[in-house]
């Protein structure tokens, strides 16, 4: 299937194939559809080790450079722990790492505990939820994590 022939290419669906520049974080998906992909992959059960891997790849350099908000944040956490694949452990430490120190300044943010015109970028309740259960199940407890989506969630509803 397509599905296959793109899980099976090193980094081929996430970078440009012929770009001037050697850096691997050099992204043809937005932060947004890494989030996306991860997401419907999971909710799939398309369980691809070599695209998890490629996944959790784009999606630590993403976080380094602060390309996600807060709902792509949990999706990302969502999905790989549900498909519980890709990569090493080292690799799966360091993508929940990421994501775990990137959701915590993301739920620090203002705009995370107001009601704001960018409510596209709040995390809903259910984005709290899975993010707290992503962090679960994935066997990565993060206290600082913790403490901010139990703030997010009791500033958001009072």
């Amino acid at each position: 299937s397509r599905v296959a022939r793109v899980a099976e290419e090193k980094n081929g669906f996430f970078t440009k194939p012929s770009s001037a520049s050697s850096d691997p974080a050099t992204f043809y998906f937005s932060a947004r559809d890494v989030a996306a992909s991860s997401w419907a992959f999971a909710s799939l059960d398309f369980f691809d080790e070599s695209l998890f891997a490629t996944l959790a790849s784009a999606s630590v350099a993403l976080c380094a450079r602060g390309a996600f908000d807060a709902r792509a944040l949990a999706n990302v956490a969502w999905a790989h722990a549900k498909a519980n694949v890709g990569g090493d452990e080292a690799g799966r430490r360091k993508l929940f790492q990421s994501v775990a120190g990137a959701l915590t300044d993301a739920c620090a943010a203002e705009p995370f505990f107001k009601d704001s015109a960018n409510t596209d970028k709040e995390m809903s309740s259910r984005d709290i939820a899975n993010s707290a259960w992503a962090f679960a199940k994935a066997c990565f407890p993060d206290d600082a994590l913790f403490d901010a989506l139990r703030l997010c969630a009791v500033r958001r509803d009072p």
